[in-house]
């Protein structure tokens, strides 16, 4: 870990030291207490994203391709805009937050101050994650929709997708499927390598820290020698199909963490995402692609992910919303 990195942790410190030096109870009673408010604004806000993957799984489970390759070709260097480093300013009993002025870190802080209020602030004990998954360009009429089943016992292993209402796995019509030997491989592999971030088990997310620190540092064990973009990314899977299992205290580590990484930056103003609200954070290339995840940062809710290539103006949308399911094929 740079010094760097504890620079920005030792803020996180302060600033929740200072919260709790103002507010006679814990975050953590602080966030049940939000569960009984009304978002001031009015906004309920579910949605999720899917993007752990399995050995054979990851075509399907994947970011979509034109993100994926653009995450991948993520050159971080000097940017106009590095927000990093700045922590809001606080009001007895509360955080001072104002959304037009703040900046990136600011906001993934003040979300993971509300992390209490999110829809999956009490997590479920189901054995499948769905994910529904509305993907669209600029204002295109006919988005996609992709759904997805993944067992989370199995590392997330994708076990019934259906795309734009047609079931795609399992495929009656595909004679060299073979479902029992992916499953075998993929739990050979959890055997081998163990769980991980992007192959997590409820055990292992059981087991994440809730606390800055130590989540960056399981993000950079993942990946010891990534660019922030990379940790970024790890973190908004975590976000999103894991946020119905992990607990609030882990969301609110998770957005801590993402807060002290170099060159995040916000969009002004505000995005819409399928009638919902939300703020956008995130990394541009020296290329000029961009990718950003959306929050509420009342809530602490990820709306979804979105992406712009090199040279375009409009961004490619993907809103999930996240469900623990009994079954593949439940909705709720």
């Amino acid at each position: 870990m740079t010094e760097h990195d504890n620079d920005d942790l030792r803020l996180v410190a302060s600033f929740r030291e200072e919260l709790d030096e103002q507010t006679p109870r814990r975050l953590a009673s602080v966030r049940a207490t939000f569960l009984a408010e009304k978002n001031p604004k009015g906004r309920t806000m579910n949605a999720r994203k899917t993007s752990f993957f399995t050995p054979r799984r990851i075509a399907v489970v994947a970011l979509p391709a034109v993100a994926a390759i653009a995450l991948g070709a993520v050159a971080l260097g000097s940017v106009g805009n590095d927000e990093r480093g700045t922590t809001p300013s606080e009001t007895p009993g509360q955080v001072a937050f104002d959304l037009d002025t703040a900046t990136a870190p600011e906001i993934l802080r003040y979300a993971a101050y509300n992390t209490g209020r999110s829809t999956h602030a009490e997590n479920s004990t189901g054995d499948y994650v769905y994910v529904r998954e509305t993907s669209y360009i600029g204002d295109d009429a006919e988005p996609n929709v992709r759904e997805a089943w993944h067992e989370i016992d199995l590392g997330m292993h994708l076990v019934m997708l259906v795309e734009d209402g047609v079931q795609t796995i399992p495929d009656a019509s595909n004679p060299k499927e073979d479902l029992a030997a992916e499953r075998a491989e993929t739990a050979d592999y959890l055997a081998e390598h163990g769980p991980t971030i992007n192959t997590p088990t409820r055990d292992y997310l059981a087991s994440l820290p809730t606390d800055a620190e130590g989540m960056l540092a399981v993000l950079r064990a993942e990946h010891p020698d990534a660019e922030p973009h990379s940790l970024f990314k790890d973190g908004v899977s975590l976000l999103i199909t894991a946020a119905a299992v992990i607990s609030p205290d882990q969301r609110t580590a998770v957005f801590e963490a993402m807060a002290t990484l170099d060159n995040v930056t916000r969009t002004e103003g505000t995005v819409e995402v399928l009638d919902r609200t939300g703020v956008a954070v995130g990394f541009d290339s020296e290329e000029g692609s961009r990718y950003e995840i959306i929050i509420d940062p009342e809530t602490s809710d990820v709306l979804g992910t979105r992406y712009r290539a090199p040279g375009e103006s409009a961004f490619s949308v993907q809103a999930q919303t996240t469900t623990v399911v009994e079954a593949p094929g439940d909705t709720e």
